[in-house]
This record gives structure tokens, sequence and C-alpha cells, in this order.
């Protein structure tokens, strides 16, 4: 039995399956809407895949986007960043470790990044506290579904995440924005690098796209160095 604790970082994402030939297969239902059904993929130019990308980010008919799945794999991610992952039910879908069923007889706990000497050492100290309690209880009998209640929201597991590239592009402009999680940079770094160059193009920050805008102006959100600069 034993607790590792991690550094931020720690996210490590896999790309399980996609859409086959995704830049083409967007070059042709966006030929759609010039009524154009063939539906040959065929031997599309690369001008006509980057005109298709480019011209679906100038619209708000985004059927086209419904249509193109991914499948990833997220390890080494939080309990409090899965509970933020899941409220996206929209073009989702997801398979996540259950620590109502299985136990953690090894873990890793993820400790935020900003906590240092004595603030450091207090967390990880609570945490192993929690761990043991917890080993103490199975050992016990008692049930993990019950034991799991005394575990650290930071520790890191696993979930299956597929997702539609509509609601990835929502995803990314919500949470990439400074007022997110820090934890969400990581994983959404990670999707990114999975993507096709085209596709990845369209991945932005709402401040970073063609018409910028802030999706967390009110006096509610925190202050933000970007939207100062540009006025937002």
């Amino acid at each position: 039995m034993n607790v590792e604790f991690v550094n931020p970082p720690a996210a490590h994402v896999s790309l399980l399956t996609e859409t086959y030939m995704i830049p083409e297969v967007l070059a042709t239902l966006v030929k759609g809407f010039n009524h154009d059904f063939s539906g040959a993929l065929g031997e599309i130019a690369s001008s006509d895949m980057q005109d298709a990308v480019d011209e679906l980010q100038k619209t708000s008919l985004q059927g086209p986007l419904e249509m193109i799945h991914y499948v990833f794999l997220l390890q080494n991610v939080s309990r409090a960043f899965t509970h933020q992952l899941v409220r996206y039910r929209i073009g989702t879908s997801f398979l996540q470790e259950s620590l109502r069923f299985s136990e953690k007889r090894e873990a890793k706990v993820l400790v935020p990044e900003h906590l240092t000497g004595y603030d450091r050492a207090l967390f990880e100290h609570s945490a192993m506290n929690s761990f043991d309690t917890y080993w103490f209880l199975l050992d016990k009998g008692v049930s993990a579904e019950d034991a799991r209640g005394v575990l650290p929201i930071h520790t890191l597991t696993s979930i299956y995440m597929d997702v539609s590239l509509r609601t990835l592009i929502n995803i990314y402009r919500q949470r990439m924005c400074l007022q997110a999680q820090a934890e969400w940079k990581g994983v959404l770094e990670g999707i990114k690098a999975n993507l096709d160059g085209y596709v990845g193009s369209m991945l932005k920050m709402s401040c970073e796209t063609a018409h910028p805008f802030c999706m967390f102006a009110s006096k509610y959100d925190r202050p933000c160095p970007i939207r100062e600069a540009k006025g937002l």
C-alpha cells in the first residue's frame, strides 16, 4: 500500500479512436452546404480541407462538427477534475474508474501547484492520514463503496471520454481560460496534441478567435490580464 504525491501537470492523454479521415470528411460534409451530396471522399486537396475548417469557424451551422467523434483515455486526472468533466452531457459519453468497486491499494494524489513548504507538507500529511483510514476500513471488511468517502478529492483516477468535435471546441473555449481549474490546461494540451493539424487549429480560447470575446466578463469572475490587455 502506497501513496505517490504527484506534481502537475500529471494527466496522460491517449487517443484510442477517431472518425475516419477527419479533414476529408469535414471537407465532404461542408460541400453539402453547396448542395453537393455525392459523398465521395476520394482525393481532396489540402486547400479544400483548410477551406472547410476556415468556413466552419465563420458560421453557426455546426452540424458537420457534431458528426466527428473521438474516444480519449484520460489517466492521472483528479476526482475534482472528473466532477467538472462529466457535466458536459451533450455530445459526450464517459466511462470512469469507479472507486465504489475498485480498491485503491496503490494511489496517486495531485498536489496543487501553488503549495510549497509547510503548506505542502500539511497537505500531504492530511492526504496520507485519509488513505491510512481508508485502508484500515477496507481491512476491517468495510466495502470500498463506504470507505471511499474519506479519500481526498485530488485522488488520481482514469476516465474514458467520447466527445464530438463541436463539444470539444466548446470545452476548449471555456476550460483553457484562466478562470478554469488549472488541471484543465494540461489535459486540453494533451488532447490537442493528438489531433490532426487542420482540426487542432480550430481549438482556441474565445479571446483568440477572429471575433474575440470574453466568456467570463461579469463582476463575479476573476480578473484576467488577457481581458484587460485586449479590452474585452
